[in-house]
This record gives C-alpha cells, sequence and structure tokens, in this order.
C-alpha cells in the first residue's frame, strides 16, 4: 500500500474534510507500506483506534499541518 516518493499516496488519508465527528479507523492493519500509514490533513474529531501499522516506509501516523484538531489516536500499534 502507498506509493514511495509519491505526495498524497498513503494507504489512509482523510484530506482536508474538515469535521468527520461520524467518521473512524478502528481495527484496521497496514503493513510493508511505502509510504506512511494514517495521514490526517485538515480533519477535526478523527478517531483512530485498536489498529496496526507494521514495517512502514516514513511515519506511522502523520499530522500533516498542525492544524488538525479534536482528533483520537487510542490503541495503535506502531512496530
Amino acid at each position: 500500500m502507498g506509493q514511495a516518493f509519491r505526495l498524497g499516496r498513503y494507504p489512509l488519508h482523510f484530506h482536508m474534510v474538515g469535521s468527520v465527528s461520524r467518521s473512524y479507523i478502528h481495527s484496521v492493519a497496514i503493513h510493508r507500506t511505502f509510504n506512511r500509514a494514517f495521514t490526517i490533513h485538515g480533519v477535526k474529531n478523527l478517531k483512530i483506534s485498536d489498529s496496526v501499522a507494521y514495517d512502514v516506509k516514513g511515519h506511522a501516523v502523520f499530522v500533516e499541518d498542525g492544524g488538525e484538531t479534536d482528533n483520537t489516536v487510542d490503541g495503535v500499534l506502531v512496530t
């Protein structure tokens, strides 16, 4: 999953969608990705829980601009 050296080519990418209070990532396993695992950009109220990111090239959980608020990452194993 993911494409090496290509911006925006990530396995799970929430991109500039504002408030996503009814969206979540739960019980997901991402392994051997070539470009990040979970990317949050311009998003509020996203919950990522009980998931695994294994053998990731780059960041496993990436918050892109720093303006993302009220997001939760809970019970995520990164190896």
